[in-house]
């Protein structure tokens, strides 16, 4: 029971930070707090008049804000599958729909990942956007939890795993779209699948490479799921040999597109609640709060010696006189 009370949630972190922004350095409530900083700084906070929550004012207009960029991406995602349907061939070019719905994806997500390592605050490539959207949802507390980040460091990191975790789910919903585009295109189009470029045999290595590496989660269990690729043509009938693409292009957005995206949110999750965990309340205005609430002062040194008179021992050996 005792660690759930010294459990910190970050809406609450943002309200505690948000509420010694706006304390003058010296009040101090009539009936102290005694225990650990973590105890101590959650009832402090629970005796701050405050008229509304900010943190939880601000992670709700976060998770809207989440929301409207997911149904974005799905959108997006399953735009850019039927993107790929070319009509006059009445099928799906195989290699835009690799590129469009896993390729560019892959390497927007791994220049996010650059970006997570170098400012982790910031939550990736779409952190910030995801931020600015959260502030308006959350109207006139926006700017005072933003005001915040910049002068916590713990509720910096905090937020930026919180926003990254939100990025990742977002994306997900992007290969999910895609996912959904395909379906709908193969039962309700009734599309076939296709390749062509003027560099037959070359492409051709090209697929069979990325179809291998593509596959390598179930390719060695269930090899009749791959496609042909030496005869997906478009022909009168899906029997020509380009419907056996659908099920390999679906495996391949479960695996390569919405697993990690999942798998990133999850970490992106428990990293949240290390930070939050870990929370050691340093910082100058926090220690300072700190003393003030355990009665501690520290001493003024004197500018003159007190009785009048000022010894020095330097440490030195007395001369024997005889």
């Amino acid at each position: 029971m005792r660690g759930r009370e010294e459990r910190w949630k970050l809406n609450e972190l943002i309200d505690f930070e948000v509420a010694l922004g706006a304390w003058d350095g010296v009040s101090k409530p009539e009936v102290l707090p005694k225990g650990e900083r973590r105890l101590v700084f959650k009832e402090w906070l629970e005796q701050q008049p405050m008229a509304s929550h900010p943190g939880t004012i601000w992670l709700g207009g976060l998770s809207w804000a989440a929301r409207l960029l997911g149904l974005v991406a799905f959108f997006s995602g399953a735009g850019a599958a039927w993107g790929c349907l070319i009509k006059e061939r009445e099928g799906v070019h195989v290699v835009l729909f690799l590129a469009t719905t896993l390729f560019v994806p892959w390497l927007i997500m791994l220049a996010g990942i650059t970006a997570w390592i170098f400012r982790p605050a910031k939550g990736g490539l779409a952190g910030p956007l995801l931020s600015t959207v959260a502030g308006k949802f959350a109207g006139d507390k926006g700017p005072q939890v933003v005001a915040r980040l910049h002068d916590s460091a713990a509720l910096a990191k905090a937020v930026g795993w919180r926003l990254a975790a939100k990025v990742q789910g977002a994306m997900a919903n992007y290969h999910s779209g895609a996912a959904a585009g395909l379906l709908a295109m193969v039962f309700f189009r009734k599309v076939g699948f296709f390749w062509e470029t003027t560099t037959q045999t070359a492409m051709e290595k090209i697929l069979h490479g990325s179809v291998k590496v593509l596959s390598f989660p179930w390719g060695a269990f269930a090899p009749g799921l791959l496609p042909d690729i030496s005869h997906s043509r478009r022909g009168e009938t899906l029997a020509s040999g380009g419907e056996s693409w659908w099920i390999f292009l679906l495996l391949a957005l479960a695996f390569w597109g919405i697993l990690p995206r999942t798998l990133l949110q999850c970490f992106a999750q428990v990293q949240e609640w290390r930070v939050l965990k870990k929370l050691n309340f340093q910082a100058p205005k926090e220690r300072k709060l700190w003393r003030v609430l355990t009665a501690v002062e520290r001493g003024v040194d004197p500018s003159a010696p007190l009785d009048g008179a000022l010894v020095i021992d330097v440490g030195g050996v007395p001369v024997n006189r005889e």
